[in-house]
Formats: structure tokens, C-alpha cells, sequence
């Protein structure tokens, strides 16, 4: 064989064994991605991002939604505009600074299809965009549409000189305004949610599936209050109650402020929970349940610290009887809530009882507006601007305010203590999570840090 026919023999030979290789790799199925499991504390109770505020259910909409603008870290989640364009309108032709009073904010909103096939035009984004900063109205306080016709999203409203960091807010997702009773799938995000609706259709287990096959995200499974035997890789909301084994719990990365709140109606009157006894009692047996932080933390000059405690002078006490909503996910609430009402017999009918807070909030204070008296919760910012809770809690200028349009909010509430948000790792598939400004209200998946073994 002459030496040119065997070079080009054995290249050939190589030729078909590479792919070979190739063919026997590309016919083998690529490993599976194990599922994250995350038992969550409360059902999934609205998947509308301008009724949901709970970590649950804002967990979902992160992973099942798209977001207004694209983060930096998270180059795969699909967004709505690339950049939001924002002018002076008043007065016109100023620098968007201390001088600017309303700005002009517009965008190019990009088309995109959910997971049960519904595609989102520009009006659509347009709806559900408006219909957020209805609800969400401290977002941009004010606002009302662009008089001018425009092939954009347009908005005028009052400079808070932030807009772009607003924006990011963990409550513009899109996607869900075109979700149908017989769709199998909902969301338009990442995922996509098969949920187990209960009788009262709230959500208690789901499956959330990678719409991108090649992405890499994980399948994340999750159920509700399953009990410390359910096997889970993450539990928000955690507890000692749920470590076992390798288990162990992190403190999450954005504390919680809790605040004893009062209805507006009752301003005026002498109120059990407003006093300072019961405020050192709150302190004391959350500190003594590692609820609260024992020490100042530096969070507290990023919250409203209220003036409920020394709001009012000579006031008439309260007849009627009255209750005071503590949340039930926190330890030992029975004995709080029962050592609370042992301690304001000398006040009247007045009761401390747990409830699902998350519920209580919604029905009773967002909904109803009438129709309770007081209650105990914790929160954290919706962003990381200095007055968020103010603006979006107690503010007369937002719909999700618990003080409505009191003229002096601060006389409704009082910063019981700082508080920890926890979650439960397995310290198996999953060992920490990484740092989040936004806190569990906008952990993805990809938050999860994995164990190396």
C-alpha cells in the first residue's frame, strides 16, 4: 500500500471512530438533574403577582413568571425589556434629579408566549404592568398612562429618583393574566407549575418543570407543612423542630422586622398591645426562642420604628372585645399568646390568639379593611431602598397599606424586634444559599449552594 493510501486510511479510520464516539455519546441520555424538594410552611394562596406577598408564593412566581428587566446573575431568566427610558416631564427638559417633579418612564416591551401556549403582545404586557402599579402603587406614586399614542410602554408619574431600582421589584412578574381554568401549565417563565389545588384552591404540592430542556435548572418539587420526616432539601420558614440528621439551619440573608400594628379605626383608644410591658414581653420570649436577634442589628436603621408606644396621651379604653392576631409559625405561640392575655386581664376583654397570619393579612386587613383589631408580624423590605416597608406598609399612598389613609400611620405601630428569617438545608444535595439583597422573597434556584462531596 503505497504511503498516501494509507494516510488516508488511517485518517478515515479515525474519521469513523470519532464518530462513532460522537454518535454513542450524542444516543446516550444525559444524566438526570436531581429534583430540588422544598417543604414550605403555608399553601401556595394567589398565583396573581398583585394579590401574592407571602415567600411562598413570591418563591413561585420568581420561577414561573417573567421578569420586567434582566439581573445580572441570572442571565437565563427570561425579562420583558432590555432597559426602561426615563425623562423629566416636569419641569420638561430637566436632568431626572432633586429639581425633577414627574418623570416620564417608557419601554419596548418584548412579545413572549406562556406555557400553556398564550402569546403576550404589547397590550397584554401593557395590562398587566398597569395593573400592577395600581396595586403596587408606592412603586411609582401617582402615576397614570402617557397621553401621547406610542408603540411603547409609557408612564408619567412622581420622581422618587429610583425608578430602575423600583422596577426590579420583586413584584413585576408577567405572565398570568392570561392563565385559563383547563391549562395544565401555568406560568411563562422558567418553569412551569402542575400544581395540586385543595378544596379551598390553594396550592399544598406542585411540580415546577425547566421549559428550557438545555438550561440545566433543576426540577424542583415542593409540598406544604408535610412534617419533619418529609425528605426535603430546603425548608423556608425553618425550625429546630425539622433538623435531623445532617440537617441544619442558616440564617437567610435579609432579617425580619416585626411589628405590632393596630387597626385605624381604633386610633384613639387605649389598646393592651400598645404598651411597653408588652413590647418587652414580645422582645423577651422571641429573643428566649432565638426569634429575635438578643442585640441591635444594623437592619433597624433601614425600618420605620413607630410611634404606637407613645402616640397618645390621656385616651378612653376600649369596651368591646378585642383580638390580637399573633402568627402561628412561630415557636411556642400558644404560650405567648396565652401569657399575652393572662397579662391584659386588667384591660378588658382583650385576647391574643395564633392564626395563619398570611391569611389574616389578607382577608381581614387588605380585603376587608374593617374588621380586626391588631396584630403581630414580620416583614422585610420588598427591595433594598432604605424606605420600603414605610412605602409599601404604611403609607397612604399604597393599596397594600395596613394603615390605609390614617394621617399619622407612625401612631399605628411599633418595632417589636428584629427577627430571623431561617431555612433548613439538608446538608446533603444542598449546603447554604447565597447572599440576596431582596431576602427568601426572591430566591431561585440557583440561590441554593450544592453540596461537594
Amino acid at each position: 500500500m503505497s504511503k498516501s493510501l494509507k494516510l488516508i486510511f488511517v485518517g478515515s479510520t479515525a474519521g469513523i471512530c470519532l464518530i462513532l464516539i460522537f454518535w454513542l455519546r450524542l444516543g446516550r441520555k444525559a444524566e438526570a438533574i436531581m429534583p430540588v424538594k422544598i417543604l414550605f410552611a403555608y399553601p401556595i394562596t394567589y398565583l396573581d403577582p398583585t394579590l401574592y406577598d407571602d415567600w411562598e408564593t413570591v418563591f413561585i412566581g420568581n420561577h414561573i413568571y417573567v421578569r420586567l428587566l434582566p439581573e445580572e446573575y441570572r442571565p437565563r431568566v427570561p425579562f420583558v425589556t432590555k432597559e426602561i427610558k426615563a425623562t423629566c416631564n416636569e419641569p420638561l427638559g430637566s436632568d431626572i434629579g432633586s429639581t425633577c417633579r414627574q418623570i416620564k418612564m417608557s419601554f419596548a416591551p418584548i412579545p413572549f408566549t406562556d406555557c400553556s401556549g398564550h402569546r403576550y403582545a404589547i397590550d397584554d404586557i401593557r395590562k398587566e404592568f398597569e395593573a400592577l402599579l395600581t396595586v403596587k402603587s408606592w412603586a411609582i406614586p401617582q402615576w397614570k398612562r402617557c397621553e401621547e399614542a406610542t408603540s411603547e410602554i409609557c408612564v408619567i408619574g412622581k420622581n422618587t429618583g429610583d425608578i430602575n431600582r423600583r422596577m426590579k421589584n420583586l413584584n413585576f412578574r408577567f405572565g398570568w393574566s392570561k392563565k385559563q381554568t383547563g391549562d395544565d401549565f401555568l406560568g411563562a417563565g422558567p418553569y412551569c407549575l402542575k400544581a395540586a389545588f385543595n378544596t379551598n384552591l390553594k396550592i399544598e404540592a406542585g411540580i415546577l418543570k425547566p421549559r428550557d430542556a438545555t438550561s440545566q435548572f433543576p426540577p424542583v418539587e415542593f409540598m406544604v407543612g408535610a412534617g419533619k420526616d418529609f425528605e426535603f432539601n430546603v425548608a423556608l420558614y425553618g425550625t429546630k423542630e425539622l433538623l435531623r440528621g445532617s440537617r441544619k439551619n442558616i440564617q437567610a440573608h435579609t432579617p425580619l422586622a416585626y411589628y405590632v400594628v393596630t387597626n385605624p379605626l381604633l386610633a384613639g383608644h387605649r389598646l393592651a398591645w400598645n404598651t411597653q410591658k408588652t413590647k418587652d414581653t414580645i422582645n423577651a420570649y422571641l429573643v428566649r426562642h432565638e426569634v429575635f436577634f438578643p442585640q441591635t442589628t444594623g437592619i433597624e436603621k433601614l425600618v420605620p420604628s413607630g410611634a404606637a408606644l407613645d402616640a397618645f396621651g390621656k385616651i378612653t379604653a376600649l369596651d368591646s372585645e378585642t383580638d390580637f392576631a399573633i402568627p402561628d409559625y412561630l415557636p411556642g405561640c400558644r404560650e405567648l399568646a396565652a401569657s399575652l392575655t393572662a397579662s391584659w386581664t386588667v384591660r378588658g376583654r382583650v385576647k391574643a390568639t395564633c392564626t395563619n397570619i398570611v391569611t389574616f393579612i389578607q382577608e381581614k386587613v387588605r380585603e376587608k379593611r374593617g374588621k380586626w383589631s391588631g396584630f403581630l408580624v414580620g416583614v422585610s423590605p420588598a427591595d433594598p431602598g432604605r424606605d420600603s416597608i414605610k412605602l409599601q406598609y404604611f403609607s397612604k399612598d399604597s393599596p397594600d397599606s395596613w394603615t390605609y389613609d390614617y394621617p399619622r400611620p407612625d401612631a399605628l405601630f411599633y418595632l417589636a424586634g428584629i427577627g430571623q428569617s431561617l431555612v433548613t438545608v439538608d446538608g446533603k444535595q444542598v449546603c447554604d444559599l447565597k447572599p440576596n439583597v431582596l431576602g427568601l422573597g426572591d430566591v431561585f434556584v440557583t440561590d441554593f449552594v450544592g453540596c461537594e462531596k
